[in-house]
C-alpha cells in the first residue's frame, strides 16, 4: 500500500533537505528557475522567506558540482564577521568603507577558491596562476601587523611616542607597522583574477546565502542595512570584474524581498543592479487545483518518494491523494492557499505535518486538516516573527498586531481600530503613527482588504497573491490572514 507516511516532502531548512540523498529528484523548478540563474549576469536570487531561494541555491551548488573542472565554494555570515574582526578589531567599518571592504571580502574568498582548487599541474605550468598567487600573497601581507623588539637605553617606547619614564639600563621597545590598507591593492588582485579564469578550462561558484544573519551582528538596523546595500554594490562590482567570454566564474547570493524593500528606501542605486542581476521567486498562483504550481511540486515530491505513482498524470494523482467530496466539490488547494502564504515552506510543513499524524491513510482527507492547524499555526508565526525582525518599525509592528489581538475582532475597518487605539493609547507607548504599522502588516500579509459584492460573495486580497496591489488603501475594510487568525484566538 502507498500510505502517506512513505511521502518525503522534503525540510523546511534548505539546507538540511539539501543533505537528503534524493536532494535533487526532491527539487522542483516550477518557474526554470535554475535556468535562469545559470546566466552569467544572474546572481541574485530574490525572494520572500520561504520561497526556496536556499534550496535553488543548493541545487546549483550541486548542479555545478557534478560538471567537469569546475569548483563551487560557500560561505556564509560568520565568516564575514571573522574577516571584518581581523581587520578592524572592536571597531565598525566606516559608511564609507564598506563597499571596498566587501569587495576586499568577496574577492579574497574567490581568490581563495581558485588557488585552493587548482591542479598542480596547472600551478607549474600556468604563468597568471603564479601570478595570482603573488599578487593575493602580497595582499595577505598588508594585513598583518609586524611587532619587532629592540634594546635600547634610557626610556622605555611604545609605538613611535617616547614615554618619559626610566625603567633600567636595557629597556624594551616595540614597533608597531601600520599595515597598508587591505584595498590598496584590489583592483590588481581583480585583474589578476580575471586573466586567470580568461586562460583557465576551469569554471569557479562562489555562493553566499543569509545575508540577513547579519541583522544579529550589528549595533542597529541602519547600521545593517548600510552593510547589505554595500554588499549588494560590492557583488555587483565583483561579478562585473569576473565577467569573461568563456562565463567561468560569478558569485552568488540570496536576498530576502522583505529586506529589498526596507534598502530601496535609503538608496537610489539598486533598482539597477536588482532588475538586471536577480532571478525573483514567487510561487502563489491563481491556477485551480493539480495546476497549480505549489501543487504541481506537492505531485512532484509524491512521484520522487512513490515510483508506483510515476506514470500517473497530474489530474489523476491528484484525484487519488485529494479526493472531491461527495458533493463533487474539491476545497483541498484553497484550504492550504487560505493557511498559507502561497509558499513551498509553508505547504511542505503542514502537509508533513499531516503525514505525521495520519501516515497509515493513503490519501487526504479534508476533515482531517484542522487537526494539523495548532502544530502549523506555531511555525507559521515564528517564521512570520522573523520577518518582523528586520523591519526598521518593528518595535511599532508587533505591537500593531497586538492591538489587532486587543481588539477581538478578525474584520475591521481604519476607524474601528484606531478608535480602540485612542482609547487605550497608554498600553501601546511603540506605535508612533498607526497607518504605517498596518501599512506594513499588509505587506507581510497578515492583513489583507475585504470587497463586498451584491449578491456575489465577498473578494479577499492580500499582498503577496498576483495582481493584488502593494499598498494598503486605509479607507477599505482589513482581514487577519487565517493563519494569523488562529494564532491571535480571533473570531
Amino acid at each position: 500500500m502507498n500510505e502517506l507516511k512513505n511521502i518525503k516532502f522534503g525540510n523546511a531548512d534548505g539546507k538540511k533537505e539539501a543533505r537528503r540523498e534524493n536532494f535533487e529528484s526532491l527539487f522542483y523548478d516550477n518557474d526554470g528557475y535554475f535556468e535562469k540563474l545559470c546566466d552569467p549576469d544572474k546572481f541574485l536570487v530574490i525572494g520572500r522567506k520561504g520561497t526556496g531561494k536556499t534550496l535553488l541555491l543548493e541545487y546549483f551548488k550541486k548542479y555545478m558540482r557534478q560538471r567537469k573542472n569546475t569548483f563551487v565554494g560557500s560561505e556564509n555570515m560568520s565568516s564575514f564577521i571573522s574577516t571584518k574582526l581581523k581587520n578592524f578589531e572592536g571597531s565598525d567599518i566606516r559608511p564609507e568603507e564598506r563597499t571596498l571592504f566587501w569587495q576586499y571580502f568577496l574577492l579574497k574568498k574567490f581568490t581563495g577558491l581558485i588557488l585552493d582548487n587548482e591542479k598542480a599541474i596547472q600551478r607549474l605550468k600556468s604563468r597568471s596562476f603564479k601570478e595570482l598567487k603573488k599578487i593575493d600573497k602580497s595582499v595577505q601581507t598588508t594585513l598583518q601587523t609586524i611587532t619587532e623588539n629592540n634594546k635600547v637605553n634610557g626610556a622605555a617606547t611604545v609605538g613611535l611616542t617616547a614615554v618619559d619614564a626610566k625603567v633600567g639600563a636595557e629597556q624594551s621597545e616595540t614597533q608597531v607597522r601600520m599595515p597598508a590598507k587591505y584595498y590598496s591593492n584590489f583592483d590588481e588582485l581583480l585583474e589578476r583574477v580575471n586573466v586567470f579564469i580568461r586562460t583557465t578550462k576551469h569554471a569557479y561558484y562562489l555562493t553566499i546565502d543569509d545575508i540577513d544573519e547579519l541583522n544579529g551582528a550589528v549595533k542597529n538596523k541602519e547600521d545593517f542595512y548600510s552593510l547589505t546595500i554595500a554588499f549588494i554594490n560590492a557583488l555587483d562590482k565583483v561579478n562585473d570584474g569576473l565577467w569573461t567570454r568563456q562565463q567561468n566564474g560569478k558569485v552568488v547570493a540570496t536576498l530576502r524581498t522583505d529586506l529589498l524593500d526596507e534598502l530601496n528606501k535609503r538608496s537610489d542605486n539598486l533598482s539597477k543592479i536588482i532588475f538586471d542581476s536577480s532571478v525573483k521567486i514567487n510561487w502563489f498562483s491563481t491556477l485551480g487545483q493539480f495546476d497549480n504550481p505549489l501543487m504541481k511540486m506537492v505531485l512532484h515530491k509524491v512521484r520522487a518518494s512513490i515510483k508506483s505513482y510515476d506514470n500517473l498524470s497530474d489530474k489523476e494523482l491528484f484525484g487519488r491523494l485529494f479526493p472531491s467530496a461527495r458533493s463533487g466539490t474539491n476545497s483541498f488547494v484553497e484550504y492550504l492557499m487560505k493557511k498559507s502564504f502561497g509558499r513551498p515552506r509553508d505547504i511542505v510543513f503542514f502537509l508533513s505535518t499531516y503525514t505525521s499524524m495520519f501516515g497509515e491513510s493513503t490519501h487526504f482527507e479534508y476533515k482531517k486538516l484542522p487537526f494539523c492547524v495548532p502544530p502549523y499555526v506555531a511555525f507559521f508565526y515564528q517564521d512570520l516573527e522573523n520577518e518582523i525582525n528586520i523591519l526598521s518599525n518593528r518595535d511599532e509592528v508587533l505591537s500593531t498586531l497586538n492591538l489587532i489581538q486587543r481588539q477581538k475582532a478578525r474584520m475591521f475597518d481604519f476607524e474601528k481600530i484606531n478608535g480602540y487605539f485612542r482609547k487605550n493609547v497608554d498600553d501601546f507607548p511603540k506605535i508612533k503613527n498607526l497607518k504605517e504599522g498596518l501599512k506594513s502588516l499588509f505587506k507581510l500579509g497578515v492583513i489583507g482588504t475585504v470587497f463586498t459584492r451584491k449578491r456575489k460573495s465577498n473578494v479577499y486580497e492580500f499582498s503577496y497573491r498576483e495582481g493584488t496591489e502593494t499598498e494598503l488603501d486605509t479607507n477599505a475594510t482589513f482581514v487577519v490572514h487565517d493563519a494569523i487568525k488562529e494564532r491571535l484566538s480571533l473570531v
